[in-house]
């Protein structure tokens, strides 16, 4: 879907994430028979997160299939103290005011022993290398040295 869409791709992402748990519950109930009385919220809340972790569960299992297909290896993963590796999210977002942009990657690439990591922020794979996060550091120094030059100039 082209870019310019991601209000019609998040609607669809949405509705597949919510709406087809619940109607497969809500359905299972009528098929049934069932009146859930006051556990209704607490089972949909529940049906849609078994949903989500069976989808996590099936799409790390085809990556597996797919990496033992091509004689591949992992890439290391961070595990977080929270579920998600919510903690490590926080951290970098506390790092980024008081630290340098790129300093939470680099105590993960130490602290790994590794150049290429998943961070895996909400269970989805956010793939970051070395070299890429110091690129991103150098372009972000050079843009900065210009927005100051820049400015200096016109005052």
């Amino acid at each position: 879907m082209h870019p310019k869409h991601y209000r019609i791709r998040l609607f669809f992402d949405i509705c597949y994430g919510l709406a087809v748990p619940i109607a497969c519950l809500s359905f299972v109930d009528f098929l049934k028979n069932i009146r859930l009385g006051y556990a209704t919220i607490p089972c949909h809340i529940l049906a849609v997160a078994l949903w989500v972790g069976a989808r996590v569960l099936y799409a790390d299992f085809i990556q597996w299939r797919e990496m033992k297909r091509l004689g591949a290896r992992p890439i290391p993963c961070v595990s977080g103290k929270w579920p998600g590796n919510v903690d490590i999210l926080f951290n970098m977002m506390r790092s980024y005011k008081t630290s340098y942009l790129v300093d939470p990657y680099l105590e993960l690439f130490e602290k790994y022993q590794a150049t290429t990591l998943n961070l895996r922020i909400l269970w989805v794979d956010q793939v970051c290398d070395k070299l890429e996060v110091l690129c991103l550091a150098c372009k972000w120094i050079i843009f900065h040295f210009f927005v100051v030059t820049l400015s200096l100039a016109v005052d």
